[in-house]
């Protein structure tokens, strides 16, 4: 199986761009008997000119599309060995246990062979739309379900593809990348969610793989942490480091050093591109002065980073202050309004609209209160609800997913009133969008509600005895305008209830949920709105927004390793992560940045520490830690304290003439800097001393 994956995934490079324009690549074109096909074809095909290739009765396919292992062969290979990694649903198996978990075997003969297809052809999906499209589709959603296996080994694998497919096709793949870190590595790497040792490891190398990607933080922070539809992926994955970092019992553990490796890595990476800053130039973005439709705000060229650059800074701008809109709704309703309006994020003046799409795209709502709200009978709010429901795209899915992707974004609320409301509104917009199913709007709310109440019966632990198939279609008779629905779609409604829950109250907080079927609907009708991915290069575009987010808590976390280890590898890492630190704190004039490294550094010394006034000497030349501290020390005050006035971080006067050059107005800086000051001061004496430090190991070797 795998020659044969080679032999037909490794002509993928070779073969010419083709658009198809049927959709339906099901059937193959395979030669028959020896001897090809007549060469007539349903599919329009293009070739690398975009000129259609035969006449207009019939269009005959290029050659590399009529071989009979061309690009629809390649689907159907694909699809195949997705179809052995659905295997597993068909189990009959307890709702509490993992079916995949039962053979892992299969799934990794599947994934093994899909591993090496991308790796064969990845670089060259993105110029055929079929091929593209399944990708980011079926494939990417099989991976995000098998990417919560039990099975190290099927977390490997799937880490493995989506590494290759990010490399390749992260332009092609913005929210489907997104919602794999958000649903997938976060909720592993972390213990609060039940995952084992052996999982979290596998999510950790698997991040770090990808820190080491020097363009990969920049990328997710202009995606996705600039995007207000997405959630702060950089952010999150930073601290996700820097506390996977800190070791909770000495020694440390394989996961803090991993940890370390990668946030080590995000800042050496930030650290060289200053090189190019001479290259870059800041441009100020305007506040918001009024209110406007930002919500349909889209980069026009990601190419052009003039272009790009003001548009992901003015989202950032507009995302924080929704943030803040947020906590003050979480507390109160009215506060929350008025705030966002104040900042021009609502106009003056609430509109039904503007406050549905509020309240749809805003991540972080509470859920409770956003139910309350939709469900209130005053005017205002049956008008916010019904152009809540307008936001959602129905078209094709069956009832229970829309209604599982509906009741997902809130709480149901209690009041059967307000349910009634709510139902009425999804209805409306169901039965607009799904016609042919029903008869009326009608037949569409009688049928919701009796699925509410079926879901109610089966998961509710106090019905005793619970509605049977027959039950629930005697239920329904007559609904659709006085006639029966068919039989076999209410019998596929009542099993996919009975299998799945649907949850009326959904997870609260952004982040780290599990991807189900209906919310992958929804990301794929949202990935074609949604903003084009933008690709960095050496620049430092964003890094200074970038850098104080993650240098707190990085120098907290790489000072707490260096303190618990002594292996000299891990040491020399620390060291150069201070470097860096120091590198950026100056180059940005974070003066508290660098401040609170050198005092942390000096600790490590030992030449302030009282206990070794015996015999300092000997106590500092066995020490390695004190050493290396000692050197980056000096380090940073020779390279960094003398760039200029404003990058003036590491004072090396004395007390008084420190405080003759501070603002007294910052009472809380002068107590810092004198505190650097008398620091650097004790250790200059140390370096003036008979015994040099830079002679101190060879003599006493």
């Amino acid at each position: 199986m795998q020659e044969v994956i080679r032999c037909v995934f490794f002509l993928l490079p070779d073969i010419g761009a083709t658009a198809i324009a049927n959709d339906e690549i099901s059937k193959n074109q395979y030669l028959d008997g020896g001897e090809q096909r007549n060469g007539k074809s349903d599919y329009v095909c293009l070739n690398s000119s975009g000129d259609e290739v035969g006449d207009g009765l019939g269009v005959v396919q290029d050659k590399d599309m009529m071989e009979p292992l061309g690009v629809p062969c390649m689907v159907e290979i694909m699809q195949f060995l997705c179809s052995l990694l659905n295997v597993a649903e068909d189990m009959d198996v307890s709702q509490r246990m993992n079916p995949i978990d039962f053979d892992e075997d299969v799934p990794l003969f599947a994934l093994g062979l899909i591993n090496s297809a991308i790796e064969l052809s990845a670089s060259s999906i993105h110029r055929h739309s079929n091929l593209l499209a399944f990708v980011q589709d079926e494939l990417f959603r099989n991976l995000m379900q098998f990417g919560l296996s039990m099975s190290p080994l099927i977390l490997s694998t799937v880490c493995n593809i989506v590494f290759t497919l990010f490399y390749h096709l992260r332009q092609e793949l913005k929210l489907q990348v997104e919602a794999f870190f958000s649903c997938v590595i976060l909720r592993l790497a972390q213990d609060r969610y039940g995952a084992s040792y052996q999982q979290q490891e596998v999510a950790l190398e698997a991040l770090v793989d990808f820190c080491r990607q020097k363009e990969f933080m920049a990328e997710m922070y202009a995606n996705m942490d600039c995007d207000l539809q997405c959630f702060n992926v950089f952010e999150d994955l930073a601290n996700l480091l820097s506390r996977s970092a800190f070791p909770v019992n000495s020694p440390l553990s394989a996961l803090n050093v991993l940890a370390l490796d990668g946030l080590i890595a995000v800042i050496q990476a930030i650290a060289e591109r200053t090189d190019y800053a001479h290259q870059h130039h800041e441009q100020t973005v305007p506040e918001i002065s009024e209110y406007f439709p930002f919500w349909q705000l889209k980069c026009e060229s990601s190419g052009d980073p003039d272009q790009w650059f003001r548009f992901v800074h003015q989202q950032k701008s507009i995302k924080r202050k929704l943030m803040v809109g947020v906590e003050h709704f979480n507390r109160d309703k009215k506060k929350g309004f008025e705030y966002l309006q104040g900042v021009h994020l609502l106009p003056e003046k609430l509109d039904p609209c503007s406050v549905a799409l509020f309240f749809r795209y805003t991540p972080g709502l509470d859920k409770n209160l956003l139910g309350d709200y939709l469900g209130n009978h005053d005017e205002f709010s049956i008008l916010v609800l019904q152009e809540f429901a307008k936001t959602f795209d129905f078209e094709e899915m069956n009832l229970d997913a829309a209604l599982r992707l509906f009741l997902e974004t809130f709480r149901l609320p209690g009041e059967s009133q307000k349910i009634q409301r709510v139902l009425e509104a999804f209805s409306e917009r169901y039965y607009e969008q799904s016609p042919h199913m029903f008869v009326n709007r009608d037949a569409a709310l009688v049928l919701s509600y009796s699925v509410i109440i079926l879901n109610t019966d089966q998961h509710n632990v106090r019905v005793t005895k619970k509605m049977t198939e027959e039950d629930f279609i005697r239920n329904n008779r007559g609904i659709n305008g006085g006639t029966d629905l068919p039989r076999e779609f209410l019998s596929e409604l009542f099993y996919s209830i009975c299998r799945n829950e649907i949850k009326t109250i959904p997870e609260q907080g952004a982040g780290c949920s599990e991807m189900s079927y209906s919310r992958w609907v929804d990301l794929m009708w949202k990935s074609k709105r949604t903003s084009s991915y933008i690709a960095f290069d050496s620049y430092p575009f964003l890094d200074k927004d970038m850098f104080p987010i993650m240098a707190g808590p990085s120098v907290a976390a790489i000072s707490v390793v260096f303190d618990n280890v002594e292996h000299d590898e891990v040491l020399t890492g620390c060291i150069d992560g201070f470097l860096s630190v120091a590198k950026l704190a100056a180059f940005y004039h974070l003066d508290d940045v660098l401040n609170d490294l050198v005092v942390a550094l000096c600790k490590f010394t030992t030449l302030l520490n009282n206990s070794y006034a015996d015999d300092p000497v000997i106590a500092f030349g066995v020490d390695t830690k004190a050493r290396m501290a000692t050197k980056a020390v000096f380090t940073i005050a020779t390279t960094y304290a003398f760039l200029g006035q404003q990058q003036m971080t590491v004072p090396l006067l004395s007390s008084d003439e420190t405080d003759g050059r501070r603002n007294r107005s910052a009472p809380v800086r002068r107590r810092k800097d004198r505190r650097v000051a008398s620091h650097c001061q004790r250790l200059v004496l140390m370096k003036q001393s008979d015994m040099k430090l830079s002679n101190l190991g060879m003599e006493l070797s």
